[in-house]
């Protein structure tokens, strides 16, 4: 089934699309939904949806920023764009951006679904000519294989010599060793590294199992191959956790010593299970080491940008994480973290705090000062106060003036 997520700032009409639309019915998983850029792109990095159906101008972070970004990391989810704006500039942008329908405000019902229809199809289209492209390397490869059997390279034949030294030892449990499946040892290094570099921890036991998938079977039920490929694993790791100057004291004293315990096993489970628990740990210390470094420049570019950019209509999620020099999903989790609260809700708050201090002590107009604090339109600086405080800014200053 197609998944979809939607982002849309107006709670009416995000509230109509998911309620009137018969999602399963058409196809489509109603996988999630939020009302603005910032919060919007790790949800839908996790739930990675098939189509993003989006409005086209949001705070901090407007529909073709956030099509951008998920452009960026999910280069095959289809973007529906909502506007209401008839501006040939947008479209193009758009266009730029990878947008594959572009949708006029008010949009009816029937015309909507006519758009996610079209992409719902393109989609499924898409995923079934790459089931049947996939299905015809798998066997392409396997031909492949059968054909360059003595073609090995040189890391695998290294390696197989290694383990075919002591195979003797395991031909008593009648287990032979495909040397064919041996992964060389700088391909392994390599793919380990990359995973301990950019994996999570969620990751971890799916990573492990496409892994023993990789070395086959049959050559994970042998003790010897089971050793081999087990201390090359931990090597690995040990030479990642040096590279990065990771707390090696904190993570034996999680894990133990991992490399004694490996040798006792008796089973690929507790081979795995224990592999599991250090490279969880590894990841875990990664993050702890990244986050100190991201935590010192997040306090230091809200104190030497964003908080000199503050009434800045034009500052952004965006502009303030390049300044950071982060992703904007990385800047987004760090900055919540560090700050207590979203970015979105912080450029507000002080935003809203500033437009208080100017309805109380000056005479400008609502407008006027919606404009001093960051919004280009009064009638949404209005709407942002009215939702902060409960109130619209007339009512504020009548009150403070003694006559509300």
């Amino acid at each position: 089934m197609v998944k979809l997520f939607l982002v849309e700032d107006e709670i009416v009409m995000r509230e109509g699309i998911r309620k009137h639309i018969a999602w399963e019915k058409e196809g489509i998983e109603f996988a999630g939904e939020a009302g603005d850029g910032e919060l919007a792109l790790p949800m839908i990095l996790s739930t990675k949806p098939d189509i993003l159906l989006t409005d086209i101008r949001m705070p901090f972070m407007d529909g073709l920023q956030l099509s951008e970004l998920v452009k960026k990391e999910l280069p095959e989810t289809e973007i529906i764009i909502l506007s209401g704006y008839d501006d040939f500039s947008y479209a193009q942008k758009a266009i730029t951006c990878g947008v594959s329908e572009y949708l006029l405000k008010p949009i009816a019902p029937p015309k909507l679904l006519a758009s996610l229809r079209r992409v719902r199809d393109r989609i499924e289209k898409r995923k079934k000519e790459q089931e049947a492209e996939k299905s015809l390397q798998e066997r392409l490869n396997s031909a492949f294989t059968r054909m360059s059997s003595e073609q090995q390279s040189r890391a695998t034949e290294a390696a197989a010599e290694d383990v075919r030294a002591d195979a003797v030892t395991d031909n008593t449990k009648n287990v032979d060793i495909d040397l064919k499946t041996l992964v060389p040892h700088a391909t392994l290094h390599s793919s380990i590294t990359d995973f301990l570099s950019t994996g999570t921890e969620d990751e971890v036991e799916t990573y492990l199992t496409k892994l023993i998938e990789r070395v086959g079977e049959k050559n994970i039920r042998s003790t010897i191959f089971r050793n081999y490929l087990t201390v090359e694993i931990c090597l690995s790791i040990a030479r990642f956790i040096h590279d990065q100057g990771l707390p090696e004291e904190e993570i034996r004293e999680c894990c133990g010593d991992v490399n004694a315990q490996l040798l006792q096993t008796s089973s690929t489970e507790e081979s795995r299970a224990i592999l599991s628990t250090y490279m969880k740990e590894v990841i875990r210390q990664r993050n702890l080491n990244t986050d100190k470094g991201s935590e010192s420049a997040i306090q230091k570019v809200v104190a030497e940008y964003l908080n000199q950019h503050i009434t800045d209509p034009d500052v952004s999620l965006e502009s303030t994480a390049a300044e950071a020099s982060m992703s904007v999903s990385h800047f987004s989790r760090v900055f919540s973290k560090v700050m207590g609260q979203t970015y979105t809700d912080y450029v507000i708050g002080r935003r809203i705090g500033m437009a208080k201090e100017y309805l109380m002590n000056s005479d400008l107009r609502s407008s006027e000062i919606g404009f001093k604090v960051g919004y280009k339109d009064p009638h949404y600086f209005s709407a942002t106060f009215k939702k902060e405080t409960g109130m619209t800014p007339t009512e504020y200053r009548n009150r403070g003036n003694g006559n509300g």
